[in-house]
C-alpha cells in the first residue's frame, strides 16, 4: 500500500495542472473552422484572394480554379513570426493523402480540409504546436502569390491554432550517483535541496518507490516562477554542502520546464549506438573500389584511429550500392570523429592527406547515420552585406542554411570564422548531386536572402572535399555568366591545359578523383597554361571558382 500510495502522489505532482488556451490574431484573409481547432483537429482552411498582399514583380491569385499552399507547422517555443518545421512545399507531398492544392469557392476564395498534424506528419510526441507557417501560389510556380499584409510590406501567413498549456511548473532532476558512490553523500541520511533564485528552497524527494536510492532526486516547483522570467538554480546537500560549479539558469516557459542534471554536473555515461550507411555507388561506378576484391572499413576517435585487423569492416546490404556498420559502446553527447578507408589504407581513405574528419555527436541509444563515400560540403558565407544594412547583428542574430540536403527544415547554427564570414560543414549529401538552399537570419524565411519566393541558390556536388563561398543575398543560384564563356583545350589533354576567358576567376584547382587538389592555380588573368606532365593518367575535376564564389566543374582527361 505504502508503494502505491507514493506512485500515485508522484504522479498528482506530475500531472496535477490547469489548463487555458493561447492565440494570436487570424489573418485577415485566413478563416479556420471549427474556431478553437487544435493541430490534431481536422479543419476547413479557408484563403481569401482579395485580402491577401501581392508582393510587388508578382500577380495576384484570383480568378483561378485553385492554388496551392507552401506551408510549415510552428512548435511552441519558436518565435511567432518565424517559418516553422517541419514543412511541405506547394509542390510536396503531404501526409494523410491530402494534396497542397486549394479548390476554388467561385468568389475569389479558396478553401482545403485537413488535419494539420497529419498533413505536416508529427504526432504528440513531437511538441505542442501552436499553428502553420505559409504563404499561397498558383500550384505551378511563384510568378502568382498571395501573402499576409506587415507594416508596409507582404510577410508570411502565420496561423494560429488553439493548443493547451499550463502557468510555469518546474521538474527538477537531480542524479546523486557519483557522490553516492563516493561516499560522500549518503542515501536516506543525507538530504538535497533545490535552491531556486529569487523563488525559494525545496526538499527534493527519492523517487524510488520503496524508499530504496535510486541516485535520483525529484521536486516539483509549483508556484512562483513566471513565464518569462529567467532564474538561476543550484543543489545543495544538507544545510551547507553547495554544488561547486557555477549555477545553471533556464527562461521560464508556460507549462512544464523539466531539468534533468547531475550534482556537478558529473554526468553518468549514457550508452549510444550508431548505425552508418554509407553509399558508395560513386566509387563502385568508377571502379575506385571493386566490391568482393576491396573493403572498407571505419576508424575514429571511438577505436583509436588504428582498427585491429579484420574489425570494423562494413558489410553489404540488399542494396549492393550500400554498406553498412554498427557501433557500439559510444557515449551519448561526446564528439567523435571519423573516417571510412579503402583496404585500411590512409592514402586511399575519404579525403586524405589529412584534409578532413568526418565529426558527429550520438544520442542516447540507438541511431543511423545515412552518408556518402569521400563526399562532404564546406559552406561559408559571407554576411557582410546584412551586417552593413543593419539586419544582421553578430551574436544577437544567427544565420543557418535550408535546403534540399536538409529537408528545408534549416541547420545548426554556422560557427563564425571572423571577418563576417560564416561556415558549417554539411556531410548528409551525394556526389552529382543538385541542391537547391538558401541562407536565413534567425531561422526565419522572411529574413532569409530573396524572401517570398525569390531564387534559391543552386550546387551541383563533386565527388570529394569541397568548399563554396557564398555572399549572403548575392547572385544566390543566378549563374556567372562569365564563367560559361570560359574555354579550355585540349581535353584528353596530354601535356598542356588552355584555359581562355578567365578575367573573372578567381582560382582554378584541378583535383583528383579521392578530392584531392592536385594543382591550384591563382588569379589566371585572362588565361593560364596548367602542365598536366606531372600527373598520371586518368580522369580528373576542373574547377573554376569566380571572385564573387560562383562555381563551374567539368571533367578532363589526362593521357
Amino acid at each position: 500500500m505504502k508503494k502505491l500510495l507514493l506512485f500515485l502522489t508522484f504522479v498528482s505532482l506530475l500531472f496535477g495542472t490547469a489548463v487555458s488556451t493561447f492565440a494570436q490574431a487570424m489573418p485577415a484573409a485566413i478563416k479556420i473552422e471549427p474556431e478553437g481547432a487544435t493541430a490534431f483537429d481536422q479543419i476547413k482552411l479557408t484563403f481569401d484572394a482579395k485580402l491577401a498582399c501581392t508582393p510587388d514583380g508578382k500577380t495576384n491569385l484570383r480568378g483561378l480554379t485553385q492554388v496551392a499552399m507552401h506551408g510549415a507547422i510552428k512548435k511552441l517555443g519558436t518565435t511567432w513570426n518565424s517559418w516553422g518545421a517541419p514543412g511541405v512545399d506547394y509542390n510536396g507531398t503531404p501526409g494523410g493523402g491530402y494534396t497542397t492544392k486549394l479548390t476554388a469557392n467561385g468568389d475569389d476564395t479558396y478553401s482545403m480540409t485537413f488535419i494539420p498534424a497529419t498533413y505536416f506528419g508529427v504526432t504528440a510526441d513531437d511538441g505542442v504546436f501552436i499553428g502553420i507557417s505559409c504563404v499561397f501560389n498558383n500550384g505551378t510556380g511563384w510568378d502568382s502569390e498571395g501573402k499576409d499584409t506587415g507594416d508596409g510590406a507582404c510577410i508570411d501567413f502565420q496561423i494560429p491554432l488553439a493548443y493547451t498549456t499550463t502557468d510555469p511548473v518546474g521538474n527538477f532532476y537531480v542524479n546523486m550517483k557519483k557522490i553516492i558512490e563516493a561516499e560522500e553523500f549518503i542515501a536516506g541520511v543525507d538530504k538535497v535541496y533545490l535552491v531556486l533564485d529569487k523563488v525559494g528552497t525545496f526538499d527534493m524527494i527519492d523517487l524510488d518507490a520503496e524508499f530504496n536510492s535510486d541516485s535520483i532526486y525529484y521536486v516539483k516547483v509549483e508556484t512562483g516562477i513566471i513565464k518569462d522570467s529567467t532564474y538561476t538554480y543550484h543543489y545543495r546537500i544538507n544545510t551547507a554542502t553547495a554544488e561547486t560549479v557555477d549555477p545553471r539558469s533556464f527562461t521560464a516557459m508556460g507549462g512544464p520546464n523539466t531539468f534533468n542534471d547531475w550534482w556537478n554536473d558529473d554526468p553518468i555515461v549514457i550508452p549510444s549506438t550508431i548505425t552508418f550507411k554509407l553509399d558508395m555507388t560513386y566509387p563502385i561506378a568508377h571502379e575506385i573500389f571493386i566490391p568482393g576484391t576491396d573493403y572498407i572499413d571505419v576508424a575514429g576517435s571511438f577505436n583509436g584511429w588504428g582498427p585491429a585487423a579484420g574489425t570494423y569492416h562494413l558489410a553489404v546490404t540488399d542494396d549492393a550500392n550500400i554498406y553498412s556498420i554498427e557501433v557500439d559502446s559510444l557515449v551519448a553527447g561526446t564528439n567523435y570523429e571519423f573516417k571510412f578507408r579503402l583496404n585500411s589504407n590512409w592514402d586511399t581513405s575519404e579525403f586524405p592527406g589529412g584534409l578532413y574528419n568526418r565529426s558527429f555527436k550520438p544520442k542516447a541509444g540507438p541511431q543511423e547515420l545515412a552518408l556518402s563515400y569521400n563526399t562532404a560540403l564546406n559552406f561559408t558565407v559571407d554576411m557582410t552585406k546584412a551586417v552593413n544594412s543593419g539586419s544582421f547583428v553578430d551574436p544577437t542574430n544567427y544565420v543557418d542554411v535550408a535546403g534540399a540536403f536538409n529537408g528545408w527544415s534549416g541547420s545548426a547554427q554556422l560557427t563564425s570564422l571572423g571577418s563576417n564570414v560564416f561556415g558549417i560543414k554539411i556531410e548528409t549529401v551525394k556526389p552529382e548531386t543538385l541542391y537547391g538552399y538558401k541562407f536565413r537570419i534567425d531561422g526565419s524565411w522572411d529574413n532569409s536572402e530573396y524572401p517570398g519566393g525569390g531564387p534559391n541558390r543552386e550546387y551541383t556536388t563533386i565527388y570529394g572535399y569541397q568548399t563554396v563561398h557564398h555572399f549572403y543575398d548575392v547572385s544566390a543560384s543566378v549563374p556567372d555568366l562569365r564563367l560559361n564563356s570560359i574555354l579550355f583545350f585540349p581535353n584528353p589533354v596530354t601535356d598542356i591545359l588552355t584555359v581562355m576567358n578567365t578575367e573573372s576567376v578567381e582560382k582554378i584547382m584541378i583535383s583528383n578523383m579521392l578530392g584531392q587538389d592536385v594543382k591550384i592555380v591563382m588569379n589566371p588573368g585572362s588565361s593560364a597554361e596548367i602542365s598536366t606532365n606531372d600527373l598520371q593518367k586518368g580522369m580528373y575535376f576542373l574547377n573554376f571558382v569566380s571572385k564573387d564564389g560562383n562555381r563551374r566543374t567539368e571533367k578532363i582527361l589526362v593521357n
